[in-house]
């Protein structure tokens, strides 16, 4: 059954939250958007599943290994990244061994992976790559691509 919020909003049988446009259309929003990111999400973390890391924590290794961010802040501004998400997965890369902060002077501390981190990226760097291909495939190129473009234009918007 509809659950109709207002006039204008109601979430549908399927879950989808739907909000009536001026053409009467409808049209699609949030809940739809947060469970297909869980269901990717989990795609990723089913492949990395006995690595001791989630696609969150993988996606973190990457970024410290390519980047070296110098801040906590600068690391969350390029993932986007909630303040409270990002602490807590460091957190976790820390104590679990994969990341550290040497010592050294000045304010800029930079973030690095660990012996353990380069060797966990290793271990699941093809488990993420058979699992990007394999979503890849499942929309087909011209999908992956007309994806990839809404998605940038919505993030940069």
């Amino acid at each position: 059954i509809d659950v109709l919020i207002d006039k204008e909003c109601y979430v549908s049988k399927d879950l989808t939250f739907r909000v009536y446009t001026g053409k009467n259309q409808l049209r699609s929003c949030t809940i739809t958007w947060n469970r297909t990111a869980r269901v990717i999400g989990r795609s990723y973390d089913r492949a990395l599943a006995g690595s001791g890391i989630t696609i969150t924590q993988f996606t973190l290794l990457v970024t410290i290994a390519k980047y070296r961010p110098t801040s906590i802040a600068q690391l969350g501004e390029w993932l986007d990244i909630e303040a409270s998400t990002l602490s807590r997965n460091l957190a976790k890369l820390r104590n679990s061994g994969h990341i550290e902060r040497p010592a050294n002077e000045g304010r800029a501390q930079e973030l690095v992976l660990t012996e353990k981190g380069i060797s966990t990226l290793r271990e699941v760097y093809p488990r993420w790559l058979d699992t990007q291909q394999d979503l890849e495939a499942r929309l087909g190129p011209q999908n992956v691509a007309g994806v990839r473009s809404s998605l940038t234009d919505l993030r940069t918007a």
